[in-house]
């Protein structure tokens, strides 16, 4: 029972690890979530706000909206989640996606994982118990394995909802950016049409004035002819 209980915690313990990966100083982009080891051995984790070809702009307090230079000979590591990324290509920053994910999968999916968990722990104990013979193991089987299962079950299926509850909330930022940059093409549309219609404006009056430059022209013309002596005579 205790190699049970030992491998489940372990088994909880590496399903909570995040998952980061190394990433070159040139595949960093802006508004990714980077942990930065610098040459000093200290270890920093921020947003990058600007990047530089010789510096990271980096925000590390996402409750202060100050900003930190980091120059790139001072870097030797960089590592982050795999990035997420908008419709746009952009990068949705971790901080934004945590600001909008709730919670409300994450306790339907506890709620109903503890229910299922304990009663496929209890059962699969129950069998254990059943099969061993007589002795004080036997309810040591059943409520160690009832305890383990219900606890690694519980938690995995939290760590669904949580899951659930990023990508609801990652398909959320991705149709507001989606919303802005319509609304911001649309926008640009309409300044282009009502450009045009100024410059076709202009161009009709432009036009008129030449037409009736060209009209007065022809006009003063035949003034002049007309009050031309008659050599002829």
């Amino acid at each position: 029972m205790q190699k049970l209980t030992v491998t489940a915690l372990m088994i909880l313990l590496l399903a909570g690890c995040a998952k980061r990966i190394p990433v070159a100083y040139d595949e960093v982009e802006k508004d990714a979530l980077v942990n930065l080891k610098t040459v000093s051995g200290q270890s920093v984790t921020g947003i990058v706000k600007s990047k530089q070809p010789t510096m990271l702009i980096v925000q590390y307090d996402r409750n202060k909206s100050s900003l930190q230079k980091i120059n790139r000979n001072e870097i030797v590591d960089i590592t982050a989640k795999p990035f997420t990324r908008d419709y746009q290509n952009k990068v949705i920053s971790e901080w934004e996606i945590e600001d909008n994910q709730g919670s409300r999968n994450t306790w339907l999916y506890t709620i109903g994982g503890i229910g299922l968990s304990f009663g496929a722990s209890f059962f699969i104990g129950s069998l254990l118990h059943r099969s061993m013979s007589e002795s004080d193991s036997r309810d040591a089987a059943l409520w160690g394995t009832t305890a383990a299962g219900t606890a690694l079950g519980t938690y995995m299926f939290t760590k669904a909802g949580k899951n659930k509850d990023r990508n609801v909330a990652i398909a959320e930022i991705r149709e507001n950016r989606y919303q802005v940059a319509k609304k911001e093409m649309e926008l640009e549309k309409r300044k282009h049409e009502r450009i045009q219609k100024e410059l076709q404006g202009m161009k009709a009056a432009r036009d008129k004035q030449n037409s009736e430059i060209e009209r007065l022209k022809n006009r003063l013309k035949k003034r002049e002819n007309l009050n031309k002596p008659d050599n002829t005579q």
